[in-house]
């Protein structure tokens, strides 16, 4: 999922104020995504961004930076699976987070393919 810088300053400012606990007792922020494949899901976005670069055979880039985003819980299953690319992820409040681009391998990331 790529996540814009928007919602990023915003994440954490309402990670810091939220009183939302996850299963393990941390902060979290609660999002929804309707996506094709898997229609409405909700997700525990985290703070952990990380940047990914795909590098061209005619020496161009592109850079993203994705948002790891977990399974509301232990019983829902995967936030996501192939199908569901192009759907939006906002948070309870409709802020817009991020546009869903891909997942982990295998089911056992934050989304599966």
């Amino acid at each position: 999922m790529t996540a814009s810088s928007s919602f990023r300053i915003s994440y954490r400012k309402t990670i810091c104020a939220t009183r939302i606990l996850d299963h393990d007792g941390e902060p979290c922020l609660l999002v929804i995504k309707n996506g094709n494949a898997t229609g409405v899901t909700i997700g525990r976005a985290t703070g952990i961004f990380s940047f990914a670069r795909k590098y061209f055979n005619n020496g161009t880039h592109q850079t993203s930076m994705e948002w790891a985003i977990l399974p509301y819980d232990n019983k829902s299953g995967v936030f996501s699976v192939s199908g569901d690319s192009g759907s939006i992820i906002v948070d309870g409040r409709r802020r817009f987070g991020g546009l869903l681009t891909g997942g982990a391998e295998g089911g056992h990331g934050v989304q599966g393919k």
